[in-house]
């Protein structure tokens, strides 16, 4: 029932607002009731409470890839930063089934179980082969130079063997497919002609780094401003 005020005038239920006489309800008050129901009715999507992050409009998230893990490789010599070129190889398969192959570099290529001591650097050995209860530190030496091949025997007890026949001394040339023993191990050597006058290629540029970004999916609730 509508009121009225003490000067005679017409008031809505509330009694705020002036009525005009032909209304039934208020204008204002129908408005406001109206708009306090659509505000109840919308329920955040996401709760900063739940310990969830805010939603975020356009942004995206970033997947982080696992690295690779690098695999242990059989077979390399101790020639790290070296920048002569590979003239031949040396290739046993006393020690694993699969086998083993080494680099045989332009100039010295010391065999052995430890480390130098005809050099002042004192380091192991190129091609180092610690299992082999019979190969002594510093045992034999492959010298390649100007295209000649020689093996030497570094003044060893047990000495060192080409195709059975022991090494003086004063060292011997050494042929393609040569049958070498040095201890217990034994090597087949294999020689590597490098081409002459050939350039190096230029390689392939690099491919742009692609986007592993995941783009996060839009949100369904409507933000009320």
């Amino acid at each position: 029932m509508a009121k009225t005020n003490v000067k005679g005038k017409r008031l809505c239920d509330s009694g705020l607002h002036h009525m005009d006489p032909n209304w039934t309800v208020c204008p204002y008050c129908d408005a406001e009731s109206k708009s306090k129901k659509r505000t109840e009715s919308v329920e955040p999507a996401f709760s900063a409470s739940q310990g969830e992050d805010e939603p975020s409009l356009g942004r995206r998230k970033t997947a982080v890839m696992p690295t690779p893990k690098p695999q242990p490789s059989q077979g390399v010599s101790n020639r790290v930063g070296e920048n002569r070129r590979i003239v031949g190889v040396l290739i046993t398969y006393t020690w694993h089934r699969k086998g083993e192959i080494y680099p045989i570099l332009e100039g010295k290529n010391f065999i052995g179980a430890g480390t130098l001591v005809s050099e002042a650097s004192h380091r192991e050995c190129d091609i180092y082969v610690a299992q082999d209860p019979e190969l002594s530190g510093e045992h034999a030496l492959i010298l390649c130079r100007h295209g000649k091949y020689q093996i030497f025997d570094q003044k060893t007890t047990n000495g060192s063997f080409v195709s059975g026949e022991e090494v003086p001394l004063q060292g011997m040339e050494l042929p393609n497919y040569a049958e070498i023993k040095t201890g217990t191990t034994h090597w087949t050597f294999i020689k590597i002609q490098p081409p002459k006058g050939e350039k190096i290629p230029s390689p392939r540029p690099s491919k742009p780094e692609e986007d592993k970004t995941v783009p996060e999916k839009d949100s369904d609730y409507t933000i009320i401003s």
